[in-house]
């Protein structure tokens, strides 16, 4: 493997064929040519063409590969970030993901692989965003000349397609060929394939049909509902052909850019989108047009009625503040090591802060009790003592759930007397808690730690007592400038609640996530106001939410 993959050349001539197959009517695409040969006529010469760019059909001598090894890019191979959930509210996080919105979106924008000044990233091999076991795969793979090696990754050619390359360059990763989803041909042109994954299935596709010398299939994928339809497609084809097949599950990882960084990057995503809206708003002005169509910003109720659509959010400007997103009593540091070292021996299996540092199981967010999504009303508040108040807990029992996620609960302590800036515990939760530890292979999330009901009770002799200060964590979000005379609405943020008990939802999946908790809450006559957070939490936490 000494030849250097390339990429299709933007400038390869299409054939009048695929364009005519391009312009063809939606109504009669072309048909795929099996169950199992997803290819159709528009789609086999991209993927040929593809192929050909890269070089490897055409060495001398041709190749005759027995096994093929595919590697995921984002969350795989690379620890691609997204934003940062601590830092922005999870209604900006949604819009920021979704294409179309904010621009192309966050996957298909190059921003979202701008992590740092790229010369020093080029000079250090982008030192620190890989996944070395990954990485240390791959070069295995590469060491093997029977081994057709290949990055397969749903991001668009348009427009990754010197970016992506230089990086893998810069780590000497040199793949056979390197798979960027080559649709739409042109910039600003049309799709061609629905989804990443029917690319990858048709993908995989051609590389069977091309080398019939092929043997093993081996693939590393971090989504575990791709790896699943990879796993079936592959073993299709291997009751066909005798293919041996293995699809290794990479656990998803990921990493977060440097905060100020990563403030620049968003903050020059929103100044694009806002010239845009500016720029078409100048256009409307001069085709007398700016009356009908004003622009103006776009509150979380707006999108909430319009069905979480961001349709109208993508035509307006963006201002953007602080948001409250939740309110927690932070245990102190060193109360929480000794939480940790008292409790985790206890589950079963018994754990450890180390142990779980390269096992199956995780940290949770052992040093947060919370009190409530945004932020507490003025009774929570004053019980609380307020914003940076002590106040003093005990920890009574630890439970688990389903196997899969351990959580210790906590009960309040009268504050000292004569202590100044002291209150009480206040939680919305019905079992005020920190969750110890949760086991993603089994399902288990943090936000789980609010299914326990198992509780062990500590005795006399083994509770702890913790202090800790109320915070309320607030995040950049875009919010709404109305006309004076309309009074700001106090509606309940379901946005907030599901990023809440769901973190791990990104994207598409908390607006999905949004729509189902408004349906359930019209289905039982929760209304979205004020004096309803605790019933809306509540309905956000029974119902069954899937990214």
């Amino acid at each position: 493997m000494t030849t250097t993959a390339t990429t299709v050349n933007p400038n390869m001539p299409q054939t009048d064929e695929i364009d005519a197959l391009l312009r063809a009517p939606e109504s009669n695409p072309p048909a795929a040519l099996s169950p199992l040969d997803p290819l159709t006529p528009v789609t086999k010469p991209l993927l040929d063409a593809q192929l050909a760019a890269s070089g490897y059909s055409s060495r001398n001598p041709a190749p005759t590969p027995t096994r093929l090894d595919v590697y995921d890019f984002d969350g795989t191979s690379f620890l691609s970030p997204f934003p940062n959930p601590k830092l922005w509210d999870p209604m900006l996080v949604a819009a920021l993901m979704v294409e179309g919105v904010f621009g192309r979106g966050w996957w298909l924008d190059l921003a979202s692989l701008d992590v740092g000044d790229r010369k020093k990233l080029r000079e250090t091999g982008w030192e620190g965003w890989w996944k070395k076991e990954t990485v240390a795969c791959i070069r295995k793979s590469m060491s093997d000349p029977n081994t057709m090696t290949v990055l397969l990754t749903g991001r668009r050619y348009h427009p990754f397609h010197e970016l992506i390359p230089e990086i893998l360059a810069s780590k000497g990763l040199d793949f056979d060929l390197i798979g960027l989803r080559p649709d739409p041909v042109t910039p600003g042109g049309v799709d061609v394939f629905q989804t990443s994954l029917e690319f990858k299935l048709s993908f995989l596709t051609n590389l069977l049909r091309s080398f019939p010398t092929l043997r093993e299939v081996h693939m590393w994928e971090d989504r575990t509902r791709h790896a699943k339809k990879f796993d079936e497609f592959l073993r299709a084809w291997g009751q066909k052909d005798g293919l041996q097949v293995k699809v290794n599950v990479v656990m998803e990882a990921t990493k977060r850019m440097d905060e100020e960084w990563e403030k620049q990057v968003i903050h020059g995503i929103l100044d694009k989108h806002n010239a845009r809206v500016e720029a078409m708003e100048e256009e409307r002005k001069r085709t007398e047009e700016a009356q009908t169509n004003p622009v103006d910003v776009v509150d979380e109720q707006t999108v909430k009625e319009q069905g979480f659509s961001f349709e109208r959010l993508a035509h307006s400007k963006i201002v953007l503040e602080l948001i409250p997103q939740f309110t927690v009593v932070r245990l102190d540091p060193k109360g929480v090591q000794t939480l940790l070292e008292t409790t985790l021996p206890r589950c079963i299996p018994p754990l450890s802060t180390d142990a779980m540092k390269t096992g199956p199981w995780r940290c949770g967010h052992a040093g947060d009790v919370i009190v409530c999504a945004g932020e507490p009303t003025e009774d929570e508040m004053r019980m609380l003592g307020g914003i940076g108040a002590t106040v003093r807990v005990r920890v009574v029992g630890i439970g688990q759930s389903m196997g899969r996620v351990w959580a210790a609960k906590v009960e309040g302590l009268e504050p000292e007397p004569g202590s100044r800036m002291t209150g009480r515990l206040v939680s919305r939760h019905p079992h005020p808690h920190v969750v110890l530890a949760y086991n993603p292979g089994l399902g288990g999330k943090r936000p789980h730690g609010g299914h326990v009901t198992d509780w062990i009770e500590l005795t006399g002799g083994d509770e702890l007592r913790l202090s800790g200060t109320v915070v309320v964590h607030r995040a950049m979000g875009f919010v709404s400038t109305r006309k004076a005379a309309q009074p700001r609405k106090r509606e309940v943020s379901i946005g907030k609640l599901v990023m809440l008990c769901y973190p791990e939802f990104k994207g598409p999946a908390i607006g999905k996530a949004c729509a189902e908790v408004l349906r359930e809450m019209e289905r039982v006559g929760v209304k979205d106001e004020i004096g309803n957070e605790k019933a809306i939490e509540a309905i956000v936490r029974r119902i069954r939410l899937e990214e």
